[in-house]
């Protein structure tokens, strides 16, 4: 099903609204331990900006999820995470492969062959087309994303052409992906959209060096 949908302006947009809400914290940028010894001024700032960002570019009033919170633990054990989510059995054990799967050492190195893999699986196992579409959009945003991510900490025009530059400052080279991937699946899983891209940007804060 992943080859089959085009999540590259859904990836793009996530990417967009993620560095809108590192620029937005611009005044921290060399202070994250300000943000991270804050976890309510954090989660305050970040729900502000998605809501700041939909304002300026889509006119929309939006809601952010107060459960994003759980990306302010840096040791958060995302399968508790969404064994709270109240899922349907199927798509809870599947997520929790999912997790298992981003886990693994490596996974900056074949993020795509390993989801690819992950997703044939998925498409010869599951029996609910939601399930399904739930794990394929959050694994076709991570695959999108990370082409994205990896794009922009090698190329620093691309990120000035793509207005991303911020991402490349905020020395993203040194975020764990498959941390921000798993928090961004959570997220989605929790609140769509809105959701992924508020727990991606909180898990970045809370890694940077």
């Amino acid at each position: 099903m992943t080859s089959g949908i085009d999540y590259s302006n859904l990836a793009t947009e996530h990417t967009r609204v993620v560095e809108f809400v590192l620029n937005c914290l611009r005044d921290y940028k060399n202070k994250p331990d300000i943000l991270r010894s804050d976890p309510e001024l954090l989660l305050e700032e970040v729900v502000a900006s998605i809501k700041r960002y939909y304002r300026i570019t889509a006119f929309e009033i939006v809601d952010v999820p107060d459960g994003i919170r759980f990306a302010l633990d840096r040791d958060v054990d995302l399968h508790k995470v969404v064994e709270a989510l109240g899922l349907t059995t199927e798509l809870k054990e599947c997520a929790f492969r999912y997790l298992d799967l981003l886990e693994r050492p490596g996974i900056d190195d074949d993020l795509k062959p390993r989801i690819d893999g992950f997703m044939t699986e998925c498409e010869r196992n599951l029996n609910s087309e939601e399930s399904l579409y739930q794990v394929s959009m959050a694994s076709g945003i991570t695959i999108s994303s990370a082409e994205v991510f990896t794009k922009l900490r090698a190329d620093h025009k691309l990120a000035s052409e793509l207005g991303l530059g911020t991402i490349e400052k905020m020395a993203f080279k040194d975020v764990n992906f498959g941390k921000v991937a798993g928090c961004d699946a959570v997220g989605f899983w929790l609140g769509g959209p809105k959701g992924a891209a508020g727990a991606s940007a909180i898990s970045i804060i809370m890694q940077l060096p």
